[in-house]
C-alpha cells in the first residue's frame, strides 16, 4: 500500500477559475485510479491518494496518468492562460499482514 500526497499549483490562474479548475481536477483524479485505490481532497489544493497492491512502476505510471489528465483541464478564461503542477510525495506503508 502506498500513501501519496498531491499538491496542486496553479500558474496564472484567475482566482474565481480556481474552484472550477479543482472540480475538474478532483473528476480527473477519479477517473485516474483503479476501484481499490482511495482519493480524498484534504485540503483547498492538496489531495491524498491511497494505492492498494500496486508496484512502484505501476504507482509511477498512476501519477503520470494523473498530470496528463491535469494537463487536458480547461477553463474560460477569456484571453488569460494557466497551467497546473501536480507535485507528489509517496510513502509505502506497511498493513498489518505484511508483518508490519
Amino acid at each position: 500500500m502506498t500513501l501519496c500526497r498531491i499538491d496542486v499549483t496553479f500558474q496564472g490562474t484567475l482566482p474565481n477559475v480556481k474552484n472550477d479548475v479543482l472540480r475538474q481536477l478532483g473528476a480527473a483524479l477519479a477517473g485516474c485510479i483503479r476501484g481499490g485505490d482511495t482519493l480524498s481532497r484534504i485540503d483547498a489544493q492538496q489531495f491524498v491518494l491511497l494505492i492498494t497492491g500496486s508496484t512502484d512502476g505501476e504507482h509511477e505510471a498512476l501519477l503520470q496518468r494523473i498530470q496528463s489528465a491535469a494537463d487536458g483541464i480547461r477553463s474560460d478564461t477569456g484571453d488569460k492562460t494557466f497551467s497546473i503542477h501536480l507535485s507528489s510525495t509517496t510513502v509505502p506503508l506497511e498493513s498489518a499482514t505484511d508483518g508490519g
